[in-house]
């Protein structure tokens, strides 16, 4: 299975993403990432937030291909 995301979702999740990970590494702290969580709902499509601590982004409706 692959989730695929658009150019400008790719964009949101890197630029969050990177604002905790350079907060981790400037504070000498092994980067711990960002989870990413996809709910697949057919007929409804699937949804897909990324989760840092008990931050969120929702990144909206994404492509799962099989």
């Amino acid at each position: 299975m692959k989730i695929v995301f658009t150019p400008n979702q790719t964009r949101q999740l890197l630029a969050w993403a990177a604002n905790y990970v350079r907060f981790e590494v400037d504070e000498g702290i092994l980067p711990s990432g960002v989870r990413i969580i996809v709910e697949l709902a057919p007929p409804f499509g699937s949804l897909a937030d990324a989760q840092y601590g008990e931050a969120r982004l929702e990144l909206g409706e994404v492509e799962v291909e099989r």
